[in-house]
């Protein structure tokens, strides 16, 4: 797959390597690793979602958008 195609298994493992930064982070109260942890979980969980919503997975009601209603 090329590499700029999004992915389930490289998404995961950017959120998992991202939760064992954080932790680390925490544990030895580094700002720096804390920060750089919750950033990977974020890169990781939205390229999973979208390779979720590439390959048709996600449908319907789990991708809408709430919508500003405007009353006159």
């Amino acid at each position: 797959m090329p590499e700029h195609k999004a992915s389930k298994l490289r998404g995961d493992l950017k959120y998992y390597e991202g939760s064992a930064k954080e932790y680390i982070g925490n544990l030895f109260n580094n700002e720096n690793l804390k920060k750089k942890g919750e950033a990977d979980k974020l890169t990781g969980a939205s390229e999973r979602e979208t390779a979720l919503v590439r390959q048709g997975i996600k449908k319907g009601n789990d991708l809408t958008i709430p919508c500003l209603e405007i009353w006159f």
